[in-house]
């Protein structure tokens, strides 16, 4: 007759509050793999599972959470801050899902680097794997983006701000920069959209010697109609072609988004920022305009961009999203 055998067994939460005595085996109740402990890490190691993490602040993955999918699910963009990387060696991995709408930032210890760079952003729905080599992390087969290049950072509003700005995210790893900015709803009718450039690592959101000029065609019937300024506050996209024309925000009223920078790195000379706004204006006519811009105050990288509402106006509604592309 068999003898039957039974290994000790716990649920995942009591498992990682304890240290698995060396070559000791716990069955996880949660998921029915296996933990195998070495007499120092808590939780032991996983065999066979995967064992899930759902935080919904920021979180520090340990050496415990070599092998484990760690899903960060919040409103706003959350940090996953790593422990340095001689410390989890060069066999540690994890799973990394952005289930939220915040996205997740993956931050790693001091000046070590992911995928070269200080920070990897993740958009809401992304995931990778991602791999230490004992020196820095390197993330592997992002997925969920747009299909248009590296999403770099996503912002998703659902309640009122003052502007959206991607702060910090441009320099010489991409070539052009491209913001896409969909159901974007005002608080307050019959406004302008405008976008700012920012320089330095602050940065310095710039509030002068803007040049700007914009052809519109509306569904009035009046054909297309230029405007222009010489020395703005902003690079005013929806044209402030004058009451009536700006932004619309009566019941399914929206505007659409399309910002493009190039080399904003370079220091030789001023940055054209191009655009293509759509969108219903006050007068319930359909709108799109399409310009260029230029921030004049310096020939300097620019480093940041915001989508900044007219005067006290709020963006109560927009999905925005700001991609990297490379040119071969």
């Amino acid at each position: 007759m068999s003898t039957q055998t039974q290994l000790r067994r716990d649920d995942t939460a009591d498992i990682d509050a304890a240290i698995p005595a060396a070559g000791e085996a716990w069955v996880n109740t949660d998921t029915h793999g296996l933990r195998v402990g070495n007499g120092v890490l808590a939780g032991g190691f996983a065999v066979g599972d995967i064992p899930h993490r759902r935080e919904v602040a920021d979180f520090t993955a340990l050496a415990a959470h070599k092998s484990w999918l760690i899903e960060i699910d919040a409103a706003v963009a959350k940090t996953l801050f790593l422990t340095a990387a001689a410390t989890l060696g060069e066999s540690w991995f994890c799973y990394v899902y952005a289930s939220g709408a915040g996205g997740a930032v993956i931050d790693p210890d001091g000046a070590e680097l992911v995928n070269d760079a200080a920070t990897l952003t993740l958009a809401q729905g992304q995931s990778c794997t991602l791999v230490c080599d004992g020196a820095a992390f390197w993330a592997i087969g992002v997925s969920g983006g747009t299909g248009l290049g590296d999403v770099l950072s996503s912002v998703n509003v659902t309640v009122g701000v003052t502007s959206v700005d991607f702060a910090n995210l441009l320099d010489a790893t991409y070539e052009t920069y491209v913001i896409h900015g969909s159901g974007i709803v005002l608080d307050t009718d019959d406004r302008e959209l405008g976008v700012v450039v920012g320089t330095g690592a602050t940065p310095t959101w710039q509030s002068t010697t803007y040049k700007w000029t914009a052809v519109a065609i509306d569904s009035s019937g009046i054909g297309a109609s230029a405007t222009q300024s010489s020395s703005a506050a902003e690079i005013t996209a929806s044209g402030n072609a004058g009451a009536g024309a700006g932004i619309g925000n009566a019941a399914g009223e929206a505007a659409s988004l399309t910002v493009v920078v190039r080399n904003p790195a370079s220091a030789a000379n001023y940055k054209s920022v191009e655009w293509v706004l759509s969108f219903t204006t006050a007068s319930g006519n359909v709108r799109t305009t399409r310009g260029t811009g230029q921030w004049q105050g310096a020939a300097t990288a620019i480093t940041s961009l915001r989508i900044d509402p007219e005067g006290a106006a709020e963006i109560d509604a927009g999905r925005f999203t700001l991609v990297g592309l490379r040119h071969n």
